[in-house]
């Protein structure tokens, strides 16, 4: 039964994050109650849903190096619902929990259906943005329980002039398994990232750089390594048929070096992927969208069943309100 995780089940996860959710709390409930007594927190509200057909060269998990080296096509389909508290001129608060699902037509031992949770707060001190915040990641595989990730994180970000803006982040995950649970790790990951703002937010460049580490719970060295990425994205608004459309396009690079030798090839595994995205969204109405999606993977490793190259084409029917 797709989405089986009990109450008892995504309590004992929160309880996790605890820690991060006090401090979440105990910052909204502070600054809340310095608030003179007949000024409300500004608060907005926003959902989004989509729902459209997807086509997939090689069916692949890649979390379990496994792919089936053939096509598959199917459905996919999105909802979010997210809040914002604007307590006063520093402080906000962010919340939001998303569900979404991927179903093959042939392949539905690969179906794929995702709930995340997540809440953040933020504070302004000077002209420098800091805060903390909880993700919550709880993942089916073909109608059973697979996979969950608690993250919690600490950013900074800075406007540093008109055209630029800087973001840092330090993240803290556990990374568990239902079934192999020899694959469970601990995560620390540091991502830095620079925006510029060619032309305000119609014409724009990021770039990005994470360093990860993951240990094995399990003192698995087949499982544990360091992980490099580098990221560039470019979006602009274009006019299509009188109307303002937004095209995307995005590089990455993420290399994956493993600290022991893995038994399934007899040696110590290392792993390369490029990956670029490319995708249209055009207006239909004020609250409806088209999106198109093109994305082509190159996945290089030493062990087979994650040495493959995929393509992803992805046509969605789109609406959100704020």
């Amino acid at each position: 039964m797709k989405y089986n995780y009990k109450i008892n089940e995504i309590s004992k996860s929160i309880s996790k994050a605890t820690i991060s959710l006090l401090i979440i709390f105990a910052t909204f409930s502070t600054q809340a109650q310095n608030n003179d007594e007949d000024e409300w927190p500004e608060v907005n509200f926003n959902a989004a849903a989509k729902i459209g057909l997807f086509d997939d060269s090689n069916v692949a998990i890649d979390a379990i190096d496994r792919q089936s080296a053939e096509g598959d096509s199917g459905t996919a389909w999105n909802f979010k619902l997210g809040t914002k508290f604007q307590i006063n001129e520093k402080v906000g608060l962010r919340a939001s929990a998303s569900l979404s699902d991927k179903s093959y037509s042939d392949f539905d031992e690969f179906d794929i259906q995702t709930s995340l949770l997540s809440l953040q707060s933020s504070y302004k001190l000077s002209e420098t943005n800091i805060g903390i915040g909880t993700r919550l990641i709880f993942t089916d595989l073909g109608s059973q329980k697979f996979l969950s990730n608690q993250h919690l994180y600490l950013f900074a970000s800075k406007s540093v002039s008109k055209k630029w803006f800087l973001r840092g982040e330090l993240n803290f995950s556990e990374k568990e398994f239902e079934i192999q649970t020899e694959r469970d790790t601990d995560r620390t990951k540091l991502g830095l990232a620079a925006y510029h703002f060619i032309d305000g937010t119609r014409k724009s460049i990021s770039f990005g750089v994470d360093l990860a580490n993951e240990d094995s719970v399990r003192n698995r060295n087949e499982f544990s390594r360091d992980i490099f990425e580098i990221k560039m994205k470019y979006k602009q608004v274009v006019q299509f048929l009188k109307k303002d459309t937004k095209l995307a396009a995005k590089f990455s690079f993420r290399s994956r070096d493993y600290d022991g030798i893995d038994p399934r090839i007899g040696q110590v595994r290392e792993d390369e992927r490029f990956r670029i995205e490319l995708s249209a969204e055009y207006p239909l109405t004020d609250n409806l969208f088209l999106l198109g999606e093109y994305e082509y993977s190159d996945n290089q490793s030493n062990l087979p069943t994650s040495d493959y190259s995929q393509n992803l084409f992805l046509i969605q029917l789109g609406w959100e309100l704020h």
